[in-house]
């Protein structure tokens, strides 16, 4: 499943996912068939940007965007019916805030979180939930950031966990790389940012 969109009310969102595999010839297509699910805040009303799947379970995150510190909410894979309203669950709070996008690694070993002008990166031990990742607090990680990324809004693993993504918002904006290197597997311990200095790969 493939998320492609939200669209958010007051209390809750309308999710809609597509059901083409990323490898399929459908995925680089227009989508016209979807699943639909409402989300619903088990509390209260919430801006959230942030929105990613874990490939090992298939359950859904959603990362709220508030000052200071973040809520992140779960809604299980079983759950995600089509046409099923599902209340979410709170999974934990972060504390980095105004999150604007998120991703999990494909292999499910990385989850990140970024906003304008920082990032964070959680590792994941081997069968560890996310939940759980969160419960530490992760290691900054690079991007470019203002001015040359104003309002940046996507942050992405690459597909075979090589690096990973990010872009901003207006017409044509450039899309950055950041590739993977060794130290990463380290300086979560260590709360050092890994030095990893982006490339250009063209723009949206």
């Amino acid at each position: 499943m493939i998320p492609s969109g939200l669209k958010w009310t007051a209390s809750f969102a309308l999710l809609l996912a597509s059901c083409a595999p990323a490898d399929s010839p459908e995925f680089n297509r227009a989508i016209d068939r979807f699943e639909t699910m409402v989300l619903k805040y088990p509390d209260e009303a919430h801006d959230a940007e942030a929105l990613m799947i874990d490939p090992g379970t298939g359950d859904l995150f959603l990362a709220t965007k508030q000052k200071r510190v973040a809520r992140v909410y779960a809604a299980a894979r079983e759950q995600l019916a089509d046409g099923a309203t599902v209340t979410l669950t709170l999974a934990g709070e972060i504390s980095f805030g105004d999150v604007s996008a998120g991703d999990i690694s494909p292999d499910g070993s990385e989850l990140i979180l970024r906003r304008e002008n920082a990032a964070r990166l959680w590792r994941r031990a081997p069968g560890e939930s996310v939940e759980e990742a969160l419960k530490r607090a992760g290691m900054p990680a690079s991007i470019v950031g203002p001015p040359r990324e104003h309002n940046g809004e996507s942050i992405a693993f690459h597909p075979e966990c090589l690096g990973y993504y990010t872009v901003s918002e207006g017409q044509h904006p450039a899309i950055y790389f950041f590739p993977r290197r060794v130290e990463w597997s380290n300086s979560e311990q260590r709360n050092s940012e890994p030095q990893t200095r982006p490339t250009k790969q063209g723009e949206r």
